[in-house]
């Protein structure tokens, strides 16, 4: 399954956030340099370096979230947040909006989602979307 769309994405683990590997499944910077990491099966957090606060998101906050389980993440330049579920597809939230889309298998549409484990969210050079599945 590949979105072209044009995005960018920031996976840059290293010893200042150490302690989130603690807690979490991934974790990217975000384009103003502030984190969103998985928070295993409590949906995702926004961490603002500037206030030093989480925000928190899961099914309580955001209905539309299809599962609180989300490996994988990332963000593009539009600064909409790409989200892996364990069992539950792809989800593009927009933050400036607090809007959720949804993608799902169907068995019927071959141009749907291969599967709804999502595993890997990678950008390429090219700014394409590959999206890693069961």
């Amino acid at each position: 399954f590949l979105l072209f769309k044009n995005c960018k994405t920031f996976l840059d683990l290293n010893i200042e956030i150490m302690f989130f590997k603690q807690i979490n499944t991934y974790l990217i910077y975000d384009l103003r340099a502030d984190y969103y990491v998985t928070a295993r099966n409590n949906g995702f957090s926004y961490f603002d370096k500037a206030t030093q606060t989480f925000h928190n998101y899961n099914q309580r906050s955001l209905p539309a979230l299809p599962s609180n389980r989300i490996w994988t993440l990332a963000e593009d330049q539009n600064n909409e947040i790409y989200l892996g579920h364990e069992n539950s597809g792809l989800t593009i939230f927009s933050p400036k909006t607090s809007t959720i889309k949804n993608f799902l298998n169907d068995p019927e549409d071959p141009k749907s989602l291969p599967g709804n484990k999502v595993n890997k969210i990678f950008i390429d050079n090219d700014q394409n979307i590959w999206i890693g599945t069961n």
